[in-house]
Parts: C-alpha cells; sequence; structure tokens
C-alpha cells in the first residue's frame, strides 16, 4: 500500500514515504530567569535555540505498516534523516508520540487512518 522512501530515514533504513506534507516546526527554549522586568524590557536567556520537530501524516496505514514504523521509531532515540532544500540532513531525533484510529479489516488484521508520528530532535 504505502512506499519505502530513502527521503526519510531512521539509522538509515527506510520508512513510508508520509501521504501529507510532512509538518516541521523549529522551536526554541529559554530558561525560568527569562521576562519582563517593571521597566518593560524583555530579557531572554537561551538555553537552546532551533529545536526542529516533524510531524509525518498518513492517511491510512495497514497494520504491518504501522507495526514497522511503530519500532523503528518509539521508546529509543535514532538519527532522522529527511530532505531540506533538496539534499538530505540528518538530527538526532526521538518520536514524541504517534496515533490513529485502527479500523479492522478482518479477523486478524486490520488497518490505520488518520496516522501520525511526532519527532523532535534532541
Amino acid at each position: 500500500m504505502n512506499q519505502l522512501t530513502s527521503k526519510y530515514t531512521v539509522d538509515g533504513a527506510p520508512i513510508y514515504e508520509p501521504q501529507l506534507q510532512v509538518g516541521e516546526t523549529v522551536e526554541s527554549l529559554i530558561d525560568g530567569n527569562s521576562g519582563r522586568t517593571d521597566d518593560g524590557v524583555m530579557h531572554v536567556s537561551w538555553i537552546r535555540t532551533k529545536i526542529r520537530k516533524f510531524s509525518l501524516q498518513y492517511n491510512l496505514m495497514t497494520s504491518a505498516e504501522y507495526e514497522y514504523m511503530k519500532n523503528l521509531l518509539l521508546g529509543k532515540t535514532f538519527t532522522f534523516g529527511y530532505w531540506d532544500n533538496g539534499e538530505i540532513k540528518t538530527v538526532n531525533a526521538y518520536c514524541e508520540a504517534t496515533g490513529g484510529t485502527l479500523t479492522q479489516i478482518g479477523e486478524t488484521s486490520g488497518s490505520y487512518t488518520g496516522v501520525t508520528f511526532d519527532i523532535t530532535e534532541l
């Protein structure tokens, strides 16, 4: 059903190509001492900047495809490879969460709809 692609990889292994656009956000973290003083001036103490987060989205996955992805991503850190302006880049990452809706097809197999894997740079 879905096709494995080398455009996105986990520890060098291909993953299923997302069926929807890959969401990407870049965040920065500030420490608890950051804030506005009484005179209205904002003081920011950065802990880390430019942390990438990716959201891989799939309309439909078979149970086998979903298990393959969960085995690659969940409960570990890994090297995530992704396309960025025509070249493959990598980051050390982990999978924060995954989810989807199970649709039973037969007694022993099924499919998942609305599947998302959220990957965050370490």
